[in-house]
């Protein structure tokens, strides 16, 4: 059994947990990151299920920290040869503050040099035309403590490969994963996104509810691991639903990208032009979960989208869409994306806090308002 660290966005965590818990690990949730324990032929299988972590790492070892010939003693003493395959390019993470890692350039180096000299020796014979993900080993310096880790993605897990057409302000797609989780939403059940933009949100929801990775075409630096070859992967169990999701935008041009990203992703959600004050449920329950534009997306051509033209309050698209939700939403759970408390409270007075996360280089919060008692 190895120990693994799922990298969160600071407030996302128990969204993180939840899903690994359903993946079937057990988990202990710290600020920004969560630890699981699996083997690595059962975790490398669920990678490509994998919605809200930011990066999946293979705990290589952990150990107190007595400088960089120390640290170099302790990486060149693990078994590299059952991580890394032969002529793997290797790119070294140097994580932490503080003396220890005051000299990053130097400390990777003496990383690099001693992981090269632990692959030394008989090597497993390189497969012909192959190709090679970068391997990125991750080395973080907490006080006393070193972390020694190894990506088994090799990149950034929101990246899943279809979403080429992107409109302002996009929410990155495991957040929009993440929200899903958070609003309570599970797949049996209708979606809405009225502001959807290039179609993240309905999208995301619409591989969940096929039973299928969010990635398109998924390649992870895992798969070149040497203690993996010859493992049959463990595939986790999934669950198709035939549920609609829909997705709305005022802007025709961001439907369209939205409907490129869809068929790149192999899904159908059903995408309307309508304007928020046109906004009519689908069915008489369900969930509208949403990112309505507020900031430097505002503007009358620009329901999320990537229109022109002279600004619209923040306020007035909030108070439009509070005043459809009340007169026509009854029956279904909303959650939505606002900055701010004031703002949030146009929608309605009764909204609460969900949960709070940076996006974009601004602190956002998720807001609930539960219509479903009307």
């Amino acid at each position: 059994m190895s120990t693994w660290t799922a990298i969160a966005h600071p407030g996302l965590e128990a969204s993180v947990a939840a899903e690994l818990q359903e993946l079937g690990f057990a988990t202990e949730v710290h600020p920004g990151w969560v630890r699981f324990q699996g083997e690595p032929v059962a975790v490398c299988s669920a990678l490509p299920m994998m919605r809200t972590p930011d990066r999946v790492l293979l705990q290589v070892v952990e150990g107190k920290f007595q400088g960089s010939d120390g640290l170099a003693s302790l990486v060149r003493a693990q078994r590299w040869k059952e991580l890394l395959a032969p002529e793997s390019t290797v790119e070294i993470a140097i994580l932490g503050h503080g003396d220890g890692v005051r000299f990053k350039d130097s400390v990777q180096k003496r990383v690099s040099y001693a992981i090269a000299e632990a692959l030394k020796g008989p090597r497993i014979p390189e497969r012909y035309g192959r190709p090679r993900l970068a391997q990125r080993v991750s080395v973080r310096v907490d006080g006393n403590t070193a972390t020694i880790s190894l990506d088994a993605v090799g990149e950034l897990m929101h990246r899943r490969g279809w979403r080429i057409d992107i409109s302002k302000a996009p929410l990155r797609e495991n957040l929009a994963a993440a929200m899903l989780r958070l609003s309570g939403w599970t797949p049996d059940q209708p979606l809405l996104d009225p502001f959807c933009g290039s179609g993240t949100l309905p999208i995301e929801a619409a591989l969940w509810a096929a039973g299928r990775s969010p990635f398109d075409k998924p390649q992870f630096a895992s798969a070149e691991w040497p203690l993996l070859r010859g493992k049959s992967p463990v595939r986790p169990k999934t669950q198709k639903f035939s549920t609609r999701i829909y997705g709305s935008d005022r802007d025709l041009k961001v439907l369209q990208a939205a409907q490129r990203n869809a068929a790149r992703a192999g899904v159908t959600p059903a995408f309307a032009v309508t304007e928020i004050g046109d906004l009519q449920p689908p069915a008489s329950s369900g969930f509208l979960v949403t990112n309505p534009p507020w900031g430097h997306r505002l503007n009358d051509g620009d329901g999320g989208g990537s229109g022109g033209g002279k600004v619209i309050p923040a306020t007035l698209i909030f108070n439009r869409f509070g005043v459809v939700l009340q007169e026509r939403f009854k029956g279904w759970k909303i959650v939505f994306l606002a900055p701010e408390q004031e703002l949030a409270r146009k929608v309605s007075p009764r909204v609460r806090g969900i949960a709070t996360f940076p996006n974009g280089g601004v602190r956002i919060t998720a807001w609930g308002l539960d219509l479903s008692g009307q």
